[in-house]
């Protein structure tokens, strides 16, 4: 059996739907839950650095004053009772668990129409 389809014209707005999925809409989920993802491994005493946050498609930016200092900060004893894996540079310490749940994540917000292509 043979199906022959024959498709005269298509409209797509391949730039919209490329925006969608390469930048706000994912982008922006991606940060939130990423950041929710590594929070046991972001400096933790009184919440500051962990909450004072800004989310940009792909990007998270913490912006307590200290933040740059405490990220880089190799070496350093943290106070880890409220974060128990809290350190430096916790986004690439995070990694190795919780980038798998990451992209799980990613892919059920896709599954579910969370990047409304069709509209």
């Amino acid at each position: 059996m043979n199906i022959d389809v024959e498709v005269s014209e298509v409209h797509i707005n391949v730039g919209r739907l490329l925006n969608k999925v390469n930048g706000n809409t994912l982008g922006r989920e991606a940060a939130r839950e990423w950041w929710r993802l590594y929070a046991d491994w972001t400096p933790y005493r009184e919440g500051d650095l962990y909450n004072k946050v800004r989310f940009e498609p792909w990007e998270i930016h913490h912006f307590a004053p200290y933040a740059k200092y405490q990220y880089y900060g190799d070496g350093f004893h943290f106070y880890d009772k409220e974060h128990h894996n809290a350190g430096s540079r916790w986004d690439k310490r995070a990694e190795p668990t919780q980038k798998p749940k990451l992209v799980q994540t990613l892919q059920r917000f896709a599954d579910r129409g969370g990047l409304h292509l069709g509209e």
